[in-house]
């Protein structure tokens, strides 16, 4: 978050709103009985969870762009395309996605 400008009281802000955090399962309008802690990722539903997620994934999202791996549709390069959490890796070769390895296993 340094990298993008974010001041150090918006990291700490942040910081704070997920340390030490914990949560239910509601399902079928019936609450869990036990809490369980939140160890990794954003809240689902939380208001900053989908701009957190940007701007984890986006870096990867920008380095598998100007990799040249992927797909194209003319000149657009479509080797990484997105959807909320979800990322698909294409390629118009059938052999170049374990390339894709060494830019995203160790994101």
């Amino acid at each position: 978050m340094f990298q993008i400008d974010f001041t150090e009281q918006s990291i700490l802000l942040l910081n704070n709103l997920y340390e030490n955090a914990s949560s239910l399962i509601k399902w079928n309008n019936i609450m869990s009985k036990e809490m369980f802690t939140i160890d990794q990722g954003v809240r689902q539903g939380g208001a900053f969870s989908a701009d957190l997620y940007k701007i984890y994934i986006n870096p990867l999202l920008n380095i598998l762009s100007t990799s040249g791996l992927g797909g194209r549709v003319g000149n657009i390069n479509c080797c990484a395309p997105t959807c909320a959490d979800d990322v698909a890796l294409v390629s118009n070769n059938p052999l170049e996605p374990k390339n894709y390895d060494e830019h995203c296993f160790g994101f």
